[in-house]
This record gives structure tokens, sequence and C-alpha cells, in this order.
């Protein structure tokens, strides 16, 4: 894994959901247990085969290992192929009872309606289980790991984000180092943009042009979208994150440097930049066009919520975070009135208006891991990922905005980071 294991290590307790070190621990301690459950088979060695190594398709729906079957299992043993056979018939059982929404075959007929939303599991690093998720509220339909089933191939390691140009989609898998480009009538791959170090974000710039940002590049990539090709780069030294288009010209959040860079799309020259609180990661544009950056937390540098005039690239507003809160997982509604991110008590909302931080969340987090959250395009509900242990599905939670009612529960993939709305 090399320097991408570091960035991320460094990266996690910055991310949504106040993900730590520990998350790591957990993962390959699940991956040890795997690796010793799988030994056990390929050997014969029944001391290695047991209830508390087991992996998740030899536990019962709920995740907690069925010990009576798994005993039963070995006391029976004669040989490796026997015990191969009760192996795969369990794991067929677990896979018909507990994932019933799983499609089995190609989905011919993808309802996309505006409304529709599909959540962007990232999946664990370097495992390559990305995926993404659809669900259409009309009709209740619900797809899981929808690319796989219209592609016959797994997405790939990190699915970062998506944006749509036209009627395609841009998949951004970040440790793949590649963006998936798929038609959003059938989630059918038209595409793939290669040759990417480790790409975040993609800005769309009108006229087959967009940008695509980075965290080890030292830039911005330049794409056609026309045919799908990196045309050029802009040198950015330091970690590029998300990005907005205001005024004409383009905001780019540089963690490292703390501070946005504004580049001139017409030219693809670097105009000036602007020193914002923090490390700057997230932004969105409210409903005066105005730029809203959320800095993050990194050491002693506080959070921060910074406002910048996009005509003269002035700060207008510095909203400051006590050091021991990390904010993050900034977004506007659609009219950009208001703005919603994710803090250590839970789910806040700030008015575009507001000259103060709002003093308590609009949704508790109580026990729950928040890690993402999106708003429908018709600004009626909200939904909100809890990541749970970073190995299992995530859950996915829908509220009714003007009650701030829950209003249901569904499962993600992975770690859902994110969300994406058909409008």
């Amino acid at each position: 894994m090399g320097n991408n294991f570091t960035k991320y290590v460094r990266l996690l307790p910055l991310f949504r959901g106040e993900v730590g070190r520990g998350v790591f621990d957990r993962v390959y301690t699940y991956a040890s247990a795997t690796d010793t459950y799988n030994e056990g088979i390929i050997a014969g060695d029944s001391s290695l085969f047991s209830a508390s190594t087991a992996p998740i398709s030899a536990k019962s729906c709920d995740g907690t290992a069925n010990a009576r079957t798994l005993r039963h299992a070995q006391d029976d043993m004669q040989t490796v192929n026997y015990l191969l056979l009760i192996f795969l018939a369990f794991s067929l059982i677990f896979l018909t009872s507990c994932d019933k929404t799983q499609p089995t075959q190609e989905i011919t007929d993808l309802p996309i309606t505006s409304g529709a939303v599909m959540f962007i599991n990232e999946g664990n690093y370097t495992y390559g289980n990305a995926s993404i998720s659809y669900y259409n509220p009309p009709n209740e339909s619900f797809y899981e790991d929808i690319y796989q089933t219209q592609n016959s191939r797994p997405l790939g390691d990190v699915a970062q984000s998506m944006v749509s140009i036209g009627e395609y989609g841009y998949v951004v898998v970040n440790n793949s180092n590649k963006i998936e480009v798929v038609d959003l009538l059938d989630f059918k791959n038209v595409a793939t943009i290669t040759s990417l170090t480790s790409p975040r974000y993609v800005l769309p710039l009108g006229n087959g042009r967009a940008y695509v940002s980075d965290i080890y590049g030292d830039k911005l990539s330049i794409i056609n979208t026309n045919n799908n090709t990196i045309t050029g780069t802009i040198a950015l030294p330091g970690w590029t994150e998300q990005m907005v288009l205001a005024n004409g010209l383009a905001f780019v959040a540089n963690y490292d440097s703390m501070r946005v860079e504004v580049i001139d799309p017409t030219t693809d020259a670097k105009v000036s930049h602007v020193i914002v609180a923090g490390h700057p990661m997230e932004m969105v544009l409210d409903a005066q066009g105005q730029v809203w950056v959320l800095g993050q937390k990194d050491g002693t540098d506080a959070a921060a919520l910074t406002r910048i005039n996009p005509t003269n690239s002035a700060v207008e507003l510095t909203l400051n975070f006590p050091l021991n809160e990390s904010p993050n997982h900034l977004i506007a509604d659609q009219n950009g009135t208001n703005l919603y991110y994710l803090n250590t008590s839970g789910i806040y909302k700030l008015a575009s208006t507001a000259t103060n931080l709002t003093a308590a969340p609009i949704i508790a987090k109580g026990t729950r891991n928040y890690y993402a959250i999106g708003i429908s395009p018709d600004n009626g509900t909200l939904y909100a990922s809890d990541a749970l242990d970073f190995n299992q599905r995530s859950d996915v939670y829908v509220f009714d905005l003007s009650t701030l009612a829950e209003v249901k529960q569904l499962k993600g993939g992975i770690i859902t980071g994110g969300f994406y709305f058909y409008r």
C-alpha cells in the first residue's frame, strides 16, 4: 500500500463519521480472521476453523456466527472436499436468505425518474469492493451493486464521488486511479478514463470540458467529456479536493496549503488564491452565489467555515469551530438557502445568511455513526448514512426535512460515503 495507506490513515480522522485508525485495526483483524479460516479449509485443520474466525459469509443474517453449525461441520468433517461442499452450500444459503434485494441478472429497465438516488459506497480501502446502490422512492425499487450487475465486473477500489454531465454519469474510483463513465439510463459503461494518480472529484466546465482534483498528483487533470480523454493538466502543488464554478472561475480546495486556488477555465491558468481557516476539503454555493468552504481540523489547526465573494475572491465571513470539533461533509440544499454538515453531535443546519454557527444539531447523532448526508432535489428529504463498523453494509436513514421525522431505513453498501440524485 505504501504512501497511499499512510495518506489515508492521516485522512481518516478528518473524514466523515469520526473515523480513526481503529477502523483499520478492525479491517485487518477481520482480514486476518478470514485468512485463518480459509487456511483451515485448505489444510483440513479443524483447529483453525471456528466461529470466531469465520468470515461474514459463514455468519448468520444479523452478523453473528452460527457456532452450532460450524461445530457440527468440524465434527463431521471427513475430507477437505466434504468441508468445502458444506462451506459452499452454507454460503449459498446465506446469500439467498440475507440478500434478497440483490439482482441476479442484468437490469433491462432501470426506472430512472427525478428523485431517484444513487448511494456511492466507498468499500474497504484496497479491497476493491466499491459499489453503487440505486433507490427510486416513487415506486420503492431498489437495486444493489448496479455497476457490477450491468457491466459484469466490479466497480473498483474506493468509490469517491459521482457527477452527471449530460446523459452520462462520471464515477470517480479513487484508489483504482480511474473514472468510470456510465450511461445514466441503464448504468452501462461507455468509457473508462485512466492514467489518473488519485482522483477525487470532477467539476464540469461546459463545452465538453471538466477538471479532476487529485490527492497526490500536484495538479488538476483536464478531461474532454466528448471523447473522455485527458487533454492536459494544471500544476497545483498539494492535495486538491472539492471544486465549484462561480463567477466564471473555478474555485479549488487545496488541503495542504490551507487555501482555495482560483483558476480561469478559459485559459486553464491560476489567477489567484484565497487563504482560509482550516484545511479546505468541501465547498458549496449558496443562494447568493457565494462560495462556502469547510476547512477541516488537522492537528492544532481548528476547523472553520469560510464564505468567499467570487467576484473579488475576498473572504467575507469566517466561522471558527472549537478545536475539539471535527465538522465534515458540507452540503447545501437545492436552492442554496441552507447549508448542512455533520459534526460531533449529529446533523447541523445553517442558514446561508447566518453570521454565527448553530449551537445544536437538527438531528441528534445518538448511537449512530453518521458518515454522509444528501438532500433530494425537491428539498423534501434528507438521506444520512451510518457506516456502522466500516466492514458491514451501511444503514441509510431517510428524514422528512419539514418535520425532521425519520420516514425510512434502507441498506447501502460498505461505507456509503455520498449520494447522487437524478434531477
